[in-house]
């Protein structure tokens, strides 16, 4: 295929998907099928004018006949045309017709027709021979079919000629008012969308905004909402992500400079210190582990995720079992009690729960207090697990901040800050929620409110 070819089909398809184009096309075929619609009634009025015309002289023929009565008193002949009659009573019997017919002509009671479907005899053949009615004294009704040549010819060649010519001249005067007319109002009609255009241009990473939704015709605003919807979501995305850049360089920074003075010193003095070395390694490996996880479970959409019928009892059981020789060398406990002795099922991603009660733990074992009591209750389609441990509770206006990335209670504490943003996203990835309960003592709830697994 050549490239004009090619540009050429581009071109073409662009247009089959322009909004404007179709708009466009449609209301241009409207307004030729209306145009349409009038010459087919300019065509009509062509029949009207004929019949009138020959009502007027079957009038003027059945006038005698009218005064004597006698039927014989009709002509046969009007300006050299032949006629013929037939005579029905008011109740549509025939009495009479002429003689040089082989049957009665058929009544037709009006001489236009009233009923809306008359539209369709523009598209009927149009005879030579006009059969009009004319309501006599007596109450009969006398057809009168006459040649219409005569009337054929004046309305042809004279009235319905130049009533067409006006009428074509007007329609196509009308027919360029109306498209430019058209195009104006599609023009007025798209102008919000293509505002909307011109300030979706605009938004950078920098400078986000939304398309204001005042001036947006109601057809198309719930797609500019949706938009708005998305320009938020996205908003919030790489907002999230510039915090979390900051605060993780800011976390990876202290220990980096750490192990770059052990270096220095090695370097300098043959200093060995390596256990030091070692330990804030240790730190940045777990601080990196920790924002993986966090960045993975904040990617990754619940309905997206691997999803099992989970014993959630049976994981806290494991991840006491890890954690339980931690908290005995401090001379601490960990211990576990359920409302009932059915299992706690649950449809969860078990690495997303495993995660959560590990990070639960630990919490508890490095910024808690004394013994750790894990309790998990059922109330109807309600799973409740609490971790509660005997330190004090956190403030009440700092326990939402201390699920966000890098909040500490104690700001020089060992801590990365990063595990209770871990087992909130985990959770509501869940579908559940995590919450301070009111305690004096530290005492995190987790609810888990779909329906169980029966």
């Amino acid at each position: 295929m050549h490239t004009s070819d090619q540009k050429l089909l581009a071109s073409s398809r662009t247009l089959s998907r322009s909004l404007a184009v179709r708009i466009l096309a449609s209301l241009i075929a409207m307004l030729l099928m209306v145009s349409s619609i009038l010459c087919l009634y300019m065509l009509d009025i062509s029949k009207h004018i004929r019949r009138s015309l020959a009502h007027i002289q079957a009038t003027s023929i059945a006038h005698n006949y009218n005064i004597s009565g006698n039927i014989h008193d009709l002509p046969l002949k009007y300006e050299g045309q032949r006629l013929d009659y037939t005579l029905y009573s008011a109740d549509g019997d025939v009495l009479y017709f002429s003689e040089h017919i082989e049957k009665p002509r058929r009544l037709r009671k009006y001489v236009i027709h009233p009923n809306p479907s008359r539209w369709m005899s523009v598209f009927s053949p149009s005879g030579i021979t006009t059969n009009v009615p004319v309501y006599l004294d007596n109450g009969n009704i006398l057809m009168v079919a006459l040649n219409d040549k005569y009337g054929r010819t004046l309305t042809d060649n004279s009235l319905t000629q130049s009533l067409y010519n006006t009428s074509l001249v007007i329609l196509l005067v009308l027919l360029l008012f109306g498209i430019s007319l058209i195009i104006l109002l599609l023009k007025w009609t798209l102008k919000p969308v293509s505002n909307a255009i011109n300030i979706i241009e605009g938004i950078t990473p920098d400078s986000p905004t939304y398309i204001p939704t005042e001036t947006i015709p109601k057809e198309i605003l719930p797609l500019v909402n949706a938009t708005n919807d998305a320009m938020r979501r996205l908003i919030e995305a790489y907002q999230s992500e510039r915090r979390f850049v900051a605060n993780a360089a800011h976390a990876l920074r202290t220990p980096l400079t750490v192990l770059n003075l052990h270096l220095h010193r090695l370097e300098q003095n043959g200093q060995n210190n390596l256990d030091k070395m070692k330990q804030e390694m240790t730190r940045v490996r777990t601080l990196v582990d920790q924002l993986l996880e966090l960045a993975n479970l904040e990617c990754s959409q619940p309905e997206e995720s691997r999803q099992d019928d989970v014993n959630l009892l049976r994981i806290a059981r494991e991840a006491i079992a890890v954690h339980l020789p931690l908290f005995e060398t401090q001379g601490r406990l960990i211990e576990l009690t359920t409302s009932d002795k059915q299992p706690f099922t649950y449809t969860i991603n078990p690495h997303a729960v495993m995660l959560a009660f590990n990070n639960l733990i630990e919490n508890a074992f490095y910024h808690g207090k004394g013994n750790l009591k894990v309790i998990f209750n059922r109330h109807a389609d309600l799973i409740t697990i609490g971790f509660s441990d005997e330190g004090e509770s956190p403030a009440r206006d700092i326990q939402e901040q201390l699920f966000e990335r890098f909040k500490k209670v104690e700001k020089n504490s060992s801590g990365s800050g990063l595990g209770l943003a871990i087992v909130r996203q985990a959770v509501n990835n869940a579908g559940g929620y995590i919450y301070f309960l009111e305690s004096k003592q530290t005492h995190i709830e987790i609810d888990l409110v779909k329906p169980l697994v029966h």
